[in-house]
């Protein structure tokens, strides 16, 4: 297990090719868009590599 966190990030990561998260009007979720689309891009090659899709470490072997 991996554990990615980023200070100045929300609850709400967003991965490669995923378009900003609207704003809610239930949550405060804190951080700012920048700072999400970081952790998702942060996290997404090892999320790759767990499922065993393109770009993933498993792949290229």
């Amino acid at each position: 297990m991996r554990l990615f966190v980023r200070d100045d990030a929300g609850h709400r990561p967003r991965l490669p090719g995923e378009s900003p998260a609207s704003a809610s009007p239930h949550f405060k979720y804190g951080g700012t868009p920048e700072a999400d689309v970081l952790l998702g891009k942060a996290a997404w090659p090892h999320i790759l590599d767990v499922l065993g899709g393109e770009g993933s470490q498993a792949m290229a072997g």
